[in-house]
């Protein structure tokens, strides 16, 4: 297979399930020569192939790491099939959790909810396992930008925020 190439030196790898894996064109020959499957865990998708019973993941082939070494990496733009080495870096189990886009219940930003209590929107975050309360709000934006803020102050490089602005400040 050929692998689109694009502007950048980005090419493209084929999955299965219609997916395709974004890799920089120094890692495509290299990585072309396998089968690779899309694999989707923890509602994201990812790059995989198998040899025997073992499952290797695309991002620690390009990084160079083992299988079952323990090594955490994380897709800085929470996309598990952009396999760029620009948007890979290793971390900690905790700094992993920190980037994850997941959103649940009311609200479609992260750290925001409705509080039928207070007829408000609510914002929190998790810190260390421990809640924090950021306050009550008018409106979901107002709520999800003060996550945003209490996120890059906890979590520095390794926060997900809701909008590209909060994560530039």
């Amino acid at each position: 297979m050929s692998g689109l190439c694009y502007e950048g030196n980005m090419r493209e790898i084929p999955l299965t399930k219609n997916k395709v894996a974004l890799v920089d064109d120094g890692d495509f020959e290299r990585l072309n020569q396998y089968t690779w499957k899309a694999f989707k865990r923890h509602n994201n998708w990812n790059a995989v192939r198998h040899v025997g019973e073992t499952m290797f993941y695309m991002h620690r082939d390009i990084l160079g790491l083992s299988y079952g070494d323990g090594t955490i990496v994380d897709h800085i733009n929470g996309n598990g099939l952009d396999n760029q080495r620009d948007n890979l870096r290793l971390c900690s189990v905790k700094e992993n959790i920190r980037n994850q886009h997941t959103t649940c219940g009311s609200s479609r930003y992260k750290g925001v909810s409705w509080s039928k209590q207070r007829d408000r929107w609510r914002a929190t975050i998790m810190v260390d396992r421990r809640h924090k309360h950021l306050g009550f709000f008018d409106n979901e934006l107002d709520a999800a930008v003060a996550y945003d803020i209490a996120a890059m102050k906890y979590f520095g490089e390794f926060s997900f925020c809701n909008f590209e602005m909060a994560a530039a400040a």
